[in-house]
């Protein structure tokens, strides 16, 4: 991956579901409303359910706001007879975790409920691990989110628990 980034690597990626076809392209700066609209759609019951807090709540959200990840995000694309509709938001790229060993951490990734539970999800992690092979590939998740369960089944494993403002989540990785 040297000179290229990691979302550089993924974008393009198609991906064919029973639902339909989609596509990874790199996010443009256009793309902020949507992403962070995204992400305050799909998690505000789990980080309302972690936090009561309202300076932690909007803390949460301006940590992972697009404008600090927009270079390593990707916009997922449904695409159909009318063009493309974006239906999902992806960030991932390459780190350090222990004894400076690289991996490829799976920072976000939000579908719109609309096509939510049709394995996209699922399909599109797939994706970044045999992309990212033989890196590992390590991932935060809120406690209360269920998707750790789709994260578990996919061959992941709770690392560590977080600590000091990362609390609330699980670190996990899949070797």
């Amino acid at each position: 991956m040297t000179g290229t980034s990691f979302a550089e690597k993924l974008a393009g990626t198609r991906i064919e579901t029973d639902a339909g076809a989609y596509i990874l392209l790199p996010a443009r700066p256009d793309d902020a409303e949507f992403a962070n609209g995204l992400l305050k759609q799909t998690m505000d019951n789990y980080v309302r359910a972690t936090w009561d807090d309202e300076a932690d709540i909007a803390a949460y959200y301006v940590r992972n706001a697009f404008e600090g990840r927009a270079e390593d995000t990707l916009v997922l694309y449904r695409q159909g007879k009318e063009g493309r509709e974006p239906v999902g938001a992806v960030t991932a790229h390459a780190h350090l975790i222990s004894d400076g060993e690289k991996a490829i951490d799976l920072g976000e990734i939000h579908l719109l409920p609309s096509v939510q539970g049709q394995g996209l999800g699922q399909a599109i992690i797939s994706e970044i691990i045999a992309k990212a092979a033989p890196l590992p590939v390590t991932l935060m998740v809120l406690e209360a989110n269920p998707a750790r369960h789709l994260y578990e089944r996919l061959g992941f494993i709770v690392d560590r628990p977080g600590e000091g403002d990362t609390a609330h989540r699980l670190h996990m990785i899949r070797r």
